[in-house]
């Protein structure tokens, strides 16, 4: 039973949707819905807060519209994913992650301000 809900909360949280089940499960929530759930969700708006059921959000009317989709699938086929656009995401350079001193210098992440730069980090 526990291995199932950690398993199932990985597959939430890594950010991939299966073909199967997709975005337009009618029961189970995917991880298209977790993540819709925190980038759409605002205050006094709740969207997909069900872990595993869709009948929650069914029941609460918690559910993202279906005509504002963004899941994968339905993405693909506005022409919002394409091999062409996907090459011109610019992906950060995370190799800083690997350095010992980011994770053990104090100055790496003061968390003062969104404008926290690292400049100290990047060299």
């Amino acid at each position: 039973y526990g291995v199932f809900f950690y398993v199932y909360g990985v597959y939430l949280h890594w950010g991939y949707e299966l073909d199967y089940p997709d975005a337009h499960h009618p029961i189970i929530n995917t991880a298209f819905q977790h993540y819709c759930h925190h980038a759409k969700a605002i205050l006094n708006k709740p969207y997909h807060c069900g872990f595993f059921f869709k009948i929650w959000d069914q029941l609460s009317g918690g559910l993202y519209p279906n005509d504002k989709c963004f899941c994968v699938k339905c993405a693909t086929k506005k022409g919002l994913r394409t091999p062409e656009l996907y090459k011109k995401v610019k992906v950060p350079d995370y190799t800083c992650l690997l350095k010992l001193s980011f994770w053990t210098d104090r100055r790496t992440l003061t968390g003062a301000t969104a404008k926290d730069t690292n400049l100290e980090v990047q060299t």
